[in-house]
């Protein structure tokens, strides 16, 4: 299906998007395999779960990814980010 996403990225968000309680990394590989005919190990999704931590696409919360709720969520995730953005104004 051509408006299946295609990149491991893409796919992750897409299923988060199913989960907004969130999931730990097995399980969203466990789930990207399955629902889009990968065989990704949870080790490997590691390294794309993290990036898109930190393109502020995910937060981390007790071993659980999932979507942020709102941009208030991130600031709560990075307090560094929140510094930068109280001196800026």
């Amino acid at each position: 299906d051509s408006l299946e996403p295609r990149k491991i990225r893409e796919q992750v968000l897409a299923v988060l998007e199913d989960y907004p309680e969130g999931l730990p990394s097995r399980e969203i590989a466990e789930k990207v395999n399955t629902r889009f005919g990968r065989k990704i190990k949870s080790s490997n999704i590691s390294w794309h779960l993290s990036h898109l931590k930190k393109d502020e696409e995910l937060t981390l919360g007790n071993g659980v990814w999932r979507l942020p709720a709102n941009q208030d969520e991130l600031k709560l995730v990075d307090p560094e980010k929140e510094k930068t953005n109280q001196a800026a104004e």
